[in-house]
């Protein structure tokens, strides 16, 4: 009973103050003694104030000290920072002119050195959004413009803007194209970018695998586009972000072996950056544990020995560098992919010739029974 009487004074006293300056005071505070009030009796006194149709556009977040305001019990303020990142929005169509105009162009900046007003009796009522970014959106501007847009009273705008990605936004958030969902948009804009040549190769993924190259991908875009304009996504740099050393053919390799057709995925279980005819940007580092370089001395150790009737241990004391100069072949339903065993041999960036690197970083992953 003493601490619910206590309350009701406390809000007394916050509405008696808040009248009394027309809003916060000039230090933005919302009661005269305590530092900082509680957001449930701040949110009180507000409700009794616009009650009574005082002051009706005052909200919680024009104060300062509010204890709570963003997270009560564990359950953040979602519908007070829509409301406030609604201002902000407000401010940025001023300057953009457009919400898509927002998108391609809003930053942290933004929320947290932008200053939005509030005009009390005694002056000017000066705030930003950067607390609130950090509380409830985690510091990501993406997430509380999509928030917000899914929110928003108008359906249209709802609609236009329900199929918005944190990519579309000028300012990607920082890890995102490592992340489980940014994997899976990365894969989706690799297979709508790759349609076209997929269309000229008769729908023959082999045939893609043959003739894409490593330019395929320059000046490539997709897009966001709705009524409200549209917002272009540059698809080397969402490979060069998303797949280790920019590398196209990682980001084919991975839309086919990760893609949604369970028989696509069989059929390109085995394939491997060297079978690419053309595009090999990204894949031979110079690095003696090399996986695919490895695997393609493997390969080719094999063939010899299968070549000469020789064992597999025969074979690497027998090779020479010439050997590795030999056409091989990787073939499922789709056709035969006919490819040179020097590939990672010859590169200079790889072995550049050398037999000895090559057989040597073969022997670090084979050791034991095979040799």
């Amino acid at each position: 009973m003493a601490q619910t009487a206590v309350a009701s004074r406390t809000i007394d006293e916050i509405v008696e103050h808040i009248i009394t300056h027309g809003g916060p005071d000039l230090e933005r505070m919302a009661h005269p003694e305590i530092k900082m009030v509680k957001y449930e009796d701040l949110d009180r006194a507000l409700l009794i104030l616009h009650s009574r149709r005082q002051l009706p556009d005052l909200t919680a977040f024009h104060f300062k000290n509010v204890r709570n305001i963003w997270n009560q019990n564990d359950v953040k303020n979602y519908p007070l920072a829509r409301e406030m990142t609604g201002l902000l929005m407000d401010e940025l169509l001023q300057e953009y002119g457009s919400y898509m105009g927002i998108v391609g162009n809003i930053t942290f900046h933004a929320f947290t050195e932008k200053e939005l007003i509030y005009l009390t009796r005694e002056g000017v009522i000066r705030y930003n959004l950067g607390s609130m970014l950090v509380s409830v959106y985690d510091n990501s501007p993406s997430e509380a413009v999509t928030d917000y847009f899914k929110n928003h009273p108008d359906k249209i705008v709802r609609k236009e803007f329900q199929g918005l990605k944190p990519y579309h936004f000028g300012m990607t958030p920082i890890g995102y194209w490592k992340s489980p969902d940014g994997q899976k948009e990365a894969r989706a804009i690799i297979g709508q970018t790759l349609n076209p040549i997929l269309e000229e190769c008769g729908g023959n993924w082999i045939e893609v695998v043959k003739r894409i190259r490593d330019d395929y991908f320059n000046g490539k875009e997709v897009y966001f586009e709705n009524k409200f304009g549209r917002i272009a996504i540059n698809v080397q740099s969402v490979i060069a972000c998303a797949y280790d050393g920019g590398s196209h053919v990682k980001s084919i390799l991975d839309f086919l072996e990760n893609n949604d057709d369970i028989d696509l995925r069989k059929e390109f279980a085995g394939l491997r950056p060297y079978h690419f005819v053309h595009s090999t940007h990204g894949i031979w580092d110079g690095k003696d544990n090399n996986p695919y370089a490895i695997e393609l001395t493997d390969l080719v150790l094999k063939d010899v020995a299968k070549e000469r009737g020789i064992r597999l241990s025969e074979a690497v004391q027998d090779i020479r560098a010439g050997d590795f100069d030999r056409t091989l072949k990787f073939t499922n339903s789709f056709g035969t992919i006919e490819f040179s065993g020097d590939k990672a041999f010859k590169n200079p960036h790889m072995y550049d010739g050398s037999l000895t690197r090559a057989i040597s970083s073969w022997k670090k992953q084979n050791t034991g029974e095979r040799i």
